[in-house]
């Protein structure tokens, strides 16, 4: 039985006529893993209590898309870092004054639940020295979720973050195209570079100390991966 950290759900969000504008987090500078500051990463997070990989997206949408949040999971202790309160801790994070309009972001935010599209799941294991971590391999699944919207809502959205608009509550937001993930003008974190080329069927850079492979459909439940995989942070617990 393979041994895996933790589990993460995320979607790619694009205009539904052209599927190679994405909606991506970029990691700010007080991302405890320098590694991957200024990097993207899909939106969505990791499973905390949930029961399946759709039950996670579903629930990091209506917690990001929010005026507030209470986070109750750290980057610290689910990268396995030495500083485990790394980054969040039941802290009220609030969207800025500068922000889209909260009517706005929660019809992005409807629009994606309701195109919510598995892809599949991954498997990545990046090395553990590259990003400060005590375990030599940090291993974990990623379900990659696609999520199609009406394309004037997509490019209002774009605008807005264009203008430094804040779109989410977790970090910093933009629509990163085709050419500027071929060029690797932003780099990708924890494997989602390799995963948006495989996606894409783009070549995209990816660093040489993360391995990404294509494991399957996306299963209902984490009891059904719990047949094939043991976990670290078990997906449908809280921490205590």
């Amino acid at each position: 039985m393979e041994k895996v950290r933790n589990h993460a759900a995320v979607t790619l969000i694009h205009p539904v006529e052209h599927s190679k504008d994405l909606v991506f987090g970029i990691y700010d500078d007080a991302y405890p893993v320098t590694a991957f500051t200024g990097h993207y990463t899909p939106v969505g997070g990791n499973a905390n209590g949930h029961s399946s990989p759709l039950d996670t997206i579903i629930r990091e949408l209506h917690e990001e898309l929010q005026d507030e949040h209470i986070s109750e999971e750290t980057i610290g202790a689910i990268a396995n870092l030495k500083d485990k309160r790394s980054y969040a801790l039941n802290e009220s994070k609030k969207i800025g004054e500068n922000a889209v309009s909260l009517n706005l972001r929660r019809a992005f935010r409807d629009a994606v639940i309701g195109s919510l599209t598995p892809l599949r799941d991954y498997f990545v294991n990046v090395d553990g020295s590259k990003i400060n971590s005590k375990d030599k391999n940090r291993k974990f699944i990623y379900s990659f979720f696609v999520a199609g919207i009406d394309n004037a809502l997509f490019y209002e959205i774009a605008d807005e973050l264009g203008k430094g608009l804040e779109l989410r509550n977790e970090g910093l937001t933009r629509v990163i195209g085709e050419s500027e993930l071929k060029r690797g003008s932003f780099r990708g974190a924890w494997g989602a570079a390799a995963i948006v080329g495989d996606i894409l069927r783009l070549d995209i850079p990816e660093y040489d100390w993360i391995h990404v492979e294509p494991l399957g459909n996306i299963r209902n439940s984490y009891q059904d991966y719990k047949k094939d995989f043991s976990y670290t942070i078990d997906p449908e617990l809280k921490p205590t």
